[in-house]
């Protein structure tokens, strides 16, 4: 009997474990690890790319497996920005993760495409680093302005992948989008492209 009992579990946890690295490598999350890497080499001052801790909220907030999101985000960071990019990724990721369990999101209906709201989790990681980073080293009112405005163009843009991200979680999919949804992800896709190919040439050629 105890037999049959530990065999159903080793079973089942084969099948959860099986399912779970499926749902990870499913096609449409595939070309959502293609665009949060090429958002990670995209720069718009600091030391590493808001875009790519906006897109990881965005997935989050998708219910997007983030495991990828994270690895190819850390990835494109460190290319981009180096050591010290990569580094600065991993902490905000890490206060952006334990702001959620400090200050619990809202959920929406599973209908929306924000269905986790944590636009505000996004906006104290990005602040509380980029205040902290400058506080060891001169901190002045320039450096909270600053980080004030990185952590609003963070949340800025993770309202703008939260509310595109569902086209390419359901392309192949019959389902009607708004002309806001397309045109805005077609934006994304189009700029982290663009981006992702000028980082490559300045490398090669610089």
């Amino acid at each position: 009997m105890f037999q049959n009992i530990n065999t159903y579990t080793v079973q089942d946890k084969k099948k959860e474990t099986v399912n779970r690295w499926s749902e990870i490598m499913k096609k449409n999350n595939l070309i959502m690890y293609l665009i949060s890497f090429m958002l990670s080499l995209v720069g718009i001052g600091g030391d590493f790319s808001l875009f790519s801790i906006s897109i990881l909220g965005a997935c989050f907030s998708s219910s997007i497996p983030l495991l990828g999101v994270i690895i190819v985000a850390l990835i494109g960071n460190s290319i981009k920005f180096g050591v010290g990019g990569g580094l600065e990724f991993f902490l905000t990721s890490l206060v952006f993760f334990i702001s959620i369990f400090i200050m619990k999101p809202k959920y929406n209906e599973d209908e929306r495409n924000e269905k986790i709201k944590v636009g505000k989790n996004i906006f104290i990681s990005v602040f509380i680093i980029q205040l902290i980073k400058a506080w060891l080293a001169t901190l002045t009112f320039y450096d909270v302005l600053l980080s004030l405005t990185y952590a609003i163009i963070a949340i800025a843009f993770y309202k703008i992948f939260a509310n595109s991200i569902a086209v390419v979680e359901n392309f192949g999919q019959k389902k009607a989008f708004s002309i806001e949804e397309v045109i805005r992800d077609k934006s994304c896709i189009s700029d982290s492209r663009k981006r992702f190919f000028r980082s490559i040439y300045i490398r090669i050629f610089n």
